[in-house]
């Protein structure tokens, strides 16, 4: 064989065949025991499918050429959410909320907001006052002489698609999450000069009977420090990562004190490129919680009614894939592959 310069030696394979056999599954979640993900597909111009594990075989949910991606802040995230039968996604093009019923039409999705200037992106549904809840940003004042767009907190009525302002005066918002009682709202917020991985706060608030949100407080956050991914427990008090200790270690409010669940110089976040990241693979169930490290290192667990942490040591050997989140007493795990898989390692 002749001497080739590297790089120039000659290939079967082009590059366009490379990317168009590739399959990248993003964006997981979790549903009632049902596994959801978005799926790219580079052969139709990277369109983002939803897609569905059902008896243990790969559903496409969303058909060509909806594309499921957000671009509120421009990097998007929490694109779609889902509840039983119940799909609600942000379509690419359009930027508008769609809903699904597979058990309808699975190829008919129908809008749910109108055209406009507006995007929206991590969505949750309040289905108690049968709405949605999302960060939307407004494009209708941009001009070039004001390029910043409005990010608020809203809640669109599913039926009507009718919109309501819930919290405002922020430049950005993310993680809007619901209380397990569906009584408040927790949120995070940021403005410029900073980026959420330097300074970002946690706030919450009562959902009154017309369902705004009343008696807001700020829990944690400032100009130095960071909070990332808050949740609610099932006693309804909030769990989340600061980087309050140089670390982002988790913590818990409740009433008036904030208690740090595990002091570690290891981190429970990550840069908060884009909304509804979860990196830090932390999720509550029940009672208990689990925690892995972002760089996917230690598992730690708790329970509800203690403050300690400990490694759950048998659990670590087994944690060969990303955690994807709880469901009750089952920690759920998917295994990155063409074939996804689903995985259950029972808490006891």
């Amino acid at each position: 064989m002749p001497n080739i310069p590297y790089g120039s030696w000659p290939s079967p394979l082009s590059a366009k065949q490379v990317i168009d056999t590739s399959c990248s599954p993003v964006d997981l979640s979790i549903d009632r025991g049902r596994l959801y993900w978005l799926e790219l597909r580079p052969q139709e111009n990277s369109r983002l499918t939803l897609m569905s594990l059902i008896n243990n075989a790969p559903v496409e949910l969303t058909p060509s050429p909806f594309n499921v991606r957000s671009r509120v802040h421009e990097y998007g995230g929490g694109a779609y959410t889902t509840s039983g039968n119940q799909i609600f996604f942000c379509n690419a093009e359009d930027q508008r909320i769609y809903r699904l019923d597979p058990r309808v039409n699975l190829q008919q999705p129908q809008p749910i907001t109108e055209p406009g200037p507006f995007r929206y992106a991590d969505i949750q549904l309040d289905l108690n006052r049968n709405r949605l809840i999302c960060v939307r940003e407004s494009h209708a004042e941009t001009s070039k002489n004001n390029p910043y767009p409005i990010n608020q907190l809203v809640a669109i009525d599913i039926d009507t698609g009718e919109q309501n302002v819930l919290v405002s005066g922020a430049d950005f918002y993310s993680s809007p999450k619901i209380s397990p009682n569906h009584q408040a709202l927790c949120w995070l917020s940021w403005s410029h000069p900073h980026m959420p991985w330097d300074a970002a706060e946690l706030h919450q608030g009562q959902i009154n009977s017309d369902g705004l949100i009343v008696n807001q407080q700020h829990v944690a956050g400032s100009d130095q420090e960071s909070v990332f991914q808050p949740e609610w427990d099932m006693n309804g008090e909030l769990v989340f990562v600061s980087d309050r200790s140089g670390w982002w270690n988790l913590y818990r409010h409740g009433g008036e004190n904030i208690q740090c669940l595990y002091d570690a110089q290891m981190e429970f976040g990550r840069p908060q490129l884009e909304l509804a990241v979860v990196g830090n693979h932390f999720g509550l169930a029940g009672f208990q919680g689990l925690a892995v490290s972002a760089e996917l290192g230690p598992m730690v667990r708790f329970e509800g009614g203690h403050c300690g942490l400990k490694f759950v040591d048998p659990l670590r050997a087994r944690l060969e894939f990303p955690l994807v989140g709880l469901d009750f007493d089952a920690v759920l795990i998917v295994q990155r592959a063409v074939n996804l898989k689903l995985a259950h390692v029972f808490l006891t």
